[in-house]
């Protein structure tokens, strides 16, 4: 499961520099209820946010409802530490 969750795809965008900077910040958090405020810095606002809005595309990443706070997945936790 590892192997082939570990593919690399040839996505040019997979691996953008903060968004995976973010992935590995993310593996290292609780589960439930992370404050985006625990994300590093970004040089923008606009990269945060974007950065933010693909984890939510890609099913990364659920919004609470609350403001500025997020869960991750379980399995998006387990393919996260096993990468990094």
């Amino acid at each position: 499961m590892i192997k082939i969750l570990s593919k690399d795809f040839k996505d040019l965008n997979r691996y953008e520099e903060i968004t995976a900077g973010y992935l590995k910040s993310i593996a290292y958090f609780v589960k439930k209820d992370i404050p985006i405020s625990f994300l590093p810095a970004a040089e923008d606002e606009i990269n945060k946010n974007e950065a933010i809005n693909t984890f939510q595309v890609y099913a990364f990443i659920l919004d609470r409802g609350i403001l500025d706070r997020f869960d991750v997945y379980r399995l998006v936790r387990f393919v996260m530490r096993n990468w990094i």
